[in-house]
């Protein structure tokens, strides 16, 4: 759910993006992040110091094919320790889904379209898919995707929203440490600004396991407003954000030791309140690279933009495209 940048009504904008943004903070250093926006073209996905725009959803209905709450593997995993577990219901759920314009989504789901490199009727893996903007986007244009999210209200609300729409979506509630069931897929993605929200072995395995989900030559998109490039350039100790009446307000650390985005959220909407401790694992761009390959992919290119343009410091956003060898 969980996205970064400008200045634009509904859409928060971030030093990073889901960093609470999942589109913007930091420790020993603290600076000051910036409001939130809303826009079209160039919306940049909030970030985690903003939120998180990392879709957490579902939704049940007759239509959106439902695979109960199979669990991905071992979903029988705990992990009610996990901020991320939990944080993604009620008011962040649906600030998340006020903020994000709809005009982001298509561009976003045209940048996937473009950048996995697959035709209409082709297998793709949403994980995590938050409440299912992109993986529903997807599926409208011809797509066959099943998308993976820990939170249960997330999916009941994609499922929901499928059956709406009167298209067939697989939503399941799984674990991304866990391996993706429905292998091969010919593509994947991880967008909201969720990557990271691990610690570093799980975000390995996470790589791991996305590797073997896809088929070779198959590519995988990462979005993110949390890369040290990103985040680190903007970062403020506190921000405020507004949409769809809730407000949210994050107080911002940086962990230098720990390479850790330490946020305290805060949602309220008259007198319903929501509070969060979120943890995020920030990375340079060598690093993301390092990681990935030593799990068996290679980069393909790295973007600051939706456009395509290529990543520099102090870009708000992230947009790398790896593929299976």
């Amino acid at each position: 759910m969980a996205d970064r940048r400008g200045s634009r009504r509904g859409r928060p904008q971030a030093s990073s993006r889901s960093c609470p943004t999942t589109d913007a903070a930091r420790r020993p250093t603290r600076k000051r992040s910036r409001a939130p926006r809303a826009s079209s073209s160039s919306y940049s996905p909030p970030s985690i110091a903003t939120i998180k725009s990392c879709d957490a959803a579902g939704a049940g209905s007759s239509r959106g094919r439902v695979t109960d709450e199979l669990a991905c593997g071992t979903l029988a995993r705990s992990m009610a320790s996990q901020w991320y577990e939990s944080f993604f219901t009620t008011l962040a759920l649906d600030f998340w889904r006020a903020a994000v314009p709809a005009s982001a989504t298509a561009e976003e789901a045209d940048f996937l379209v473009k950048h996995l490199g697959v035709a209409p009727r082709a297998r793709l893996l949403d994980l995590p898919a938050g409440f299912g903007r992109h993986a529903l986007a997807l599926v409208r244009r011809g797509y066959r995707v099943t998308g993976i999210d820990i939170a249960p209200e997330a999916i009941e609300s994609a499922r929901r929203e499928a059956g709406e729409l009167g298209i067939e979506a697989d939503f399941l509630v799984g674990d991304m440490r866990s391996a993706p069931p429905g292998a091969p897929y010919d593509g994947a993605y991880c967008f909201g600004n969720s990557f990271g929200y691990l610690s570093h072995e799980d975000t390995k395995s996470f790589v791991r396991n996305v590797f073997h989900a896809i088929r070779p030559g198959g590519r995988w998109a990462i979005d993110t407003g949390c890369a040290a490039e990103s985040l680190l350039p903007h970062l403020g100790p506190d921000r405020r954000l507004e949409a769809g009446g809730i407000s949210y307000s994050v107080r911002n650390s940086y962990d230098a030791e720990a390479g850790r985005l330490l946020q305290s959220c805060v949602l309220e909407k008259g007198a319903e309140r929501q509070t969060a401790e979120i943890s995020h694992g920030i990375y340079t761009v060598a690093e993301l690279h390092r990681l990935l390959s030593g799990e068996g992919f290679r980069v393909v290119s790295t973007s600051g933009s939706l456009d395509g343009r290529p990543f520099q410091l102090g870009d708000r956003r992230l947009l790398l495209v790896a593929e299976r060898g």
